[in-house]
């Protein structure tokens, strides 16, 4: 008798050790993810080599006008962080977080009767700017430059000012721009990450030009509207005039120029040039020409400031692009500013470099995605032939934000200051003005016809949106063309796709397909063999050759659309860890490059060559690979079936219990009311027999969707951590461990529920013991036995498309039957009835439910994405 009493209490003890492993386990598991904040200022910064931090560009600059360069040496600090550490700027660090910017400098006081005006090209993404410890203004938006006054009162001359900068660079859920959740998005990168200086000009200066043009119908004509503006106070504003010229700088001959006398005060002027003789702009012909505009008065030069522009005219009609009147082939590459072991802080000469490595392809074409590029490119473009589509970061936005004024107004801003700096650009071809925008409420629809208003009062170039998850069901009037974003689709669903868009809007694609294969461990280099990695390399480069071969040459899918971006020219880094990208070393990176992120050629670079310049086709050999279908589900499914069988033989009781717990229910849970014992290895046996069917069944799907972009921006919006999002892109790719760990995770979440059923009853009153509860809890759900004749094949169930949704809402309906076991044998162990039983869970329920979601909602907006995905998904099916 002592021997038996003995045994189950070391059994006992075996099932509380057990408990106790899968908790720990799963606790250093998620405990060894490193802290998103343990971030070292030194180690996370970047900056163009010190040899490279030049003045800015030339053009910035006249005889009348100079500048004080801020690009150099300068402190800084983390917040609350002690001691100032020395960086360079343009520079930015590689973290989300709070960084405190400072340096001093000197204004020859030979100036002091001139204005001053702080130029930033770029500082990611709020900013508030002190000088000389005086606050003099702040900045949200990072990739547009911005420009704050400075009063020459607040500067010191022939003496060192000190200009301080406080950066923050977190994206907020509602309430910052671009907002937290932003799907495909480039690296968030921090700091004064773009060129820095004082603009010197005179007291009574120009302050800004805005420039239209206006063709005769065979582009040998245009009127040059320029709308000027000064600044400047001056008594005799009557002797004030402005002198405008158009230059051809290469042949020194001057085109056009136009007077204008300033009467009464310093106001706006609209002067008209007519401007014949000149040479349209094209990427095959980029001339540019010299606007001068000079301020004198008493024939006295005062202000001088010299633009370059070209003439060319961008259309979109019957879904073809014009340009300059004839239809243009649109071919391009779509291109994130991200440079190898400098971020987004590439200097004028590396930019320069990009732009011809591309145009060597022979694209014509080059769009920025997501976010507006450096000045200095769309100068480069505009000088080497290259035409430019310029985004906003407006993704994935819910039309709830757009009823809310701060965000309006800094999306809003954002937008002028985006059109304000690049509109006079010749290289600049359309705006993209969002990704994947629902625009279903009145107050979103209000909100974009302002932003479109916003950009036609100083640009007349088309305006475009991007859909990459949803469809273009609903699109607005003042869109010219649609962007659609079909990466990684094979050429016969890519045809299907473009034959089905059915919106009148002209359609560009965009298409282009991962340096990668399908591998079970998701790993593209862990083999010690170097031959059989660059072996492997090739063939990955092969396949993705191949595929783009098919696609940008197929002229049945050509003539159906206005043009194509190929996604992208250089692989370029995401801001958060991609489950597409499979569990590899640096999953952020997104290899789909036809270079990759070091500038090397893969093989697709030439294949794309050969067809945009020569309208060849490189011969490609690529073997066809299958998806991937790990052996380890049908292996553990099959083991799992034989150990249950082998058990339900053997056990008499076990058998019985079986038989009660399905048939006579009531009778079973009275006995655990009664505190009648049931068998602990039995309970056991149950506990490991569901949960490894559960565990089988989410890898699975876990795994048939790991390729699906919808799923990994789901993950990215509940999973805030990076290291645990990397965690668990390692664990899907190796479905061996994520059947431990998911084995444990349900496990504990059993265990979780029984600890709230626990305490419940001790609320109400019952003492009944915590192993009781444990046994309802597992023997309740053990309906979920039931499917383990589909365990083996459930992930070749899901894996077929016709087959999934019906696969996954059976598991769903066995969760509601568990769910409905469980409120029956509640009913019995706390002696209530049906109703109050129902009314306990779900306060249970919502309380626990309710707290989560609660949560998520206030760090995550989670609530507001609802509509978007619900669209998603629908389409999706």
């Amino acid at each position: 008798m002592r021997i038996y009493k003995n045994y189950k209490i070391i059994r006992a003890d075996l099932l509380k050790a057990a408990n106790l492993l899968a908790a720990c386990s799963l606790l250093a598991f998620f405990f060894s993810c490193k802290s998103d904040l343990d971030n070292d200022l030194r180690k996370k910064y970047l900056h163009r080599p010190k040899d490279q931090i030049a003045p800015v560009d030339s053009s910035s600059v006249s005889e009348t006008r100079r500048i004080t360069n801020l690009n150099g040496e300068w402190q800084a600090r983390k917040k609350d962080a002690e001691s100032w550490e020395q960086v360079w700027v343009p520079g930015a660090y590689d973290f989300e977080g709070e960084v405190e910017f400072k340096r001093s400098f000197e204004i020859d006081s030979s100036l002091a009767s001139h204005s001053f005006k702080l130029v930033a090209f770029g500082i990611n993404n709020r900013c508030k700017l002190f000088l000389n410890n005086d606050f003099i203004g702040a900045h949200e938006g990072g990739y547009t430059s911005f420009a704050i006054e400075l009063d020459r009162h607040r500067l010191s001359f022939d003496q060192p000012n000190e200009l301080r900068i406080e950066v923050d660079n977190s994206l907020l859920p509602r309430n910052s721009f671009p907002l937290k959740h932003r799907p495909m998005s480039p690296r968030n990168f921090g700091g004064i990450f773009r060129d820095i200086f004082i603009a010197v000009a005179p007291a009574i200066s120009i302050d800004d030009l805005q420039i239209s043009k206006t063709f005769s119908e065979d582009f040998t004509e245009c009127q040059l509207s320029v709308v000027t503006s000064l600044k400047g106070k001056n008594p005799e504003s009557n002797q004030l005039s402005l002198r405008l010229e158009v230059w051809d700088a290469d042949n020194q001959k001057k085109l056009a120029g136009a007077d204008v006398q300033f009467e009464g005060k310093i106001t706006r002027e609209t002067i008209l040039l007519d401007v014949s003789g000149f040479e349209l702009w094209s990427p095959d012909n980029p001339k540019i020409y010299e606007l001068k505009v000079n301020l004198t008065q008493k024939g006295n030069v005062l202000d001088e400031e010299i633009l370059k522009i070209g003439f060319n005219k961008i259309q979109v009609q019957d879904n073809q692009f014009l340009l300059n009147g004839q239809p243009f082939a649109l071919r391009g590459f779509d291109w994130f500013e991200d440079f190898p072991g400098l971020g987004p802080i590439a200097d004028l000469k590396r930019i320069k470099e990009e732009i011809l490595r591309i145009k060597e392809t022979g694209a014509n074409a080059l769009r920025v995605v997501g976010t507006p590029p450096h000045p200095y490119l769309l100068a480069v473009c505009d000088e080497l032939g290259m035409l430019v589509f310029e985004e906003m970061p407006l993704t994935l936005i819910p039309d709830i934000r757009f009823e809310e004024t701060l965000f309006s107004q800094l999306a809003l801003n954002y937008c002028k200051e985006m059109v304000a700096r690049d509109a006079y650009h010749t290289s600049l071809a359309a705006w993209g003005l969002g990704t994947d925008l629902l625009l279903e409420s009145a107050n979103s629809e209000s909100f974009f016809h302002t932003l479109t208003e916003t950009v036609k009062r100083r640009s007349t170039r088309p305006i475009y949106l991007a859909y990459r998850f949803l469809d273009t069901f609903k699109l607005p009037a003042s869109v010219d063309f649609v962007l659609r974003d079909f990466y990684n689709k094979d050429l016969d669903e890519l045809m299907n796709l473009v034959k089905g868009h059915n919106s009148k809007k002209a359609l560009v694609l965009s298409l282009g397909y991962p340096a990668r294969l399908e591998r079970e461990q998701g790993l593209l280099g862990n083999s010690t063999d170097i031959s059989a990695d660059e072996k492997f390399s090739v063939e990955v480069q092969e396949v993705q050759a191949y595929k783009l071969n098919r696609s940008v040459g197929n002229s049945e899918l050509q003539e159906n659309n206005a043009g194509f971006f190929i996604h992208t020219f250089a692989d370029w880094q995401e801001a958060r860890p991609n489950l597409f990208l499979g569990a590899t070393s640096d999953a952020v990176l997104n290899k789909s490059g036809v270079v990759d992120f070091d500038r090397e050629k893969r093989i697709a670079f030439d294949a794309v060559k050969s067809i945009l310049k020569n309208n060849r086709f490189i011969n490609i050999s690529a073997r066809s690979h299958e998806p991937a279908n790990p052996n380890i589900y049908p292996i553990v499914g099959l083991i799992l079936i034989l150990f249950f069988l082998f058990n339900f033989q053997r056990s008499r009781r076990l058998r019985g219990n079986l038989r009660r717990i399905f048939l006579y229910p009531h009778g079973f849970y009275m006995e655990l009311k009664e505190k009648r014992k049931i068998s602990a290895l039995h309970t056991f046996f149950i506990s490991l027999t569901i949960c490894s069917v559960l565990s089988i069944i989410s890898s699975s799907i876990l795994f048939n969707y790991r390729n699906d972009f919808v799923f990994n921006e789901i993950l990215n919006l509940i999973i805030g951590s990076v290291d645990l999002k990397l965690k668990l892109i390692w664990l899907v790719w190796r479905p061996a461990w994520l059947l431990v760990v998911s084995t444990l995770v349900f496990y504990l979440a059993f265990t979780f529920l029984t600890l709230v059923l626990r305490i419940t009853s001790l609320v109400l009153g019952q003492n009944l013991p915590f192993r009781q509860f444990f046994t309802l809890v597992f023997w309740s759900s053990a309906n979920f036995i039931w499917l383990l004749p589909i365990v083996p094949i459930y992930f070749r169930i899901i894996s077929q498309t016709a087959w999934a949704a019906s696969a996954i809402l059976v598991v769903v309906f066995f969760g509601l039957w568990a769910c409905g076991r469980l409120l029956q044998g509640l009913k019995v162990v706390y002696s209530m009835s049906f109703l109050k039983v129902g009314i306990l869970a779900m306060i249970l329920f919502v309380s626990i439910l309710g707290g989560i979601s609660w949560y998520y909602n206030v760090k995550y907006a989670l609530f507001d994405y609802v509509p978007i995905y619900r669209q998603i998904i629908a389409v999706g099916f």
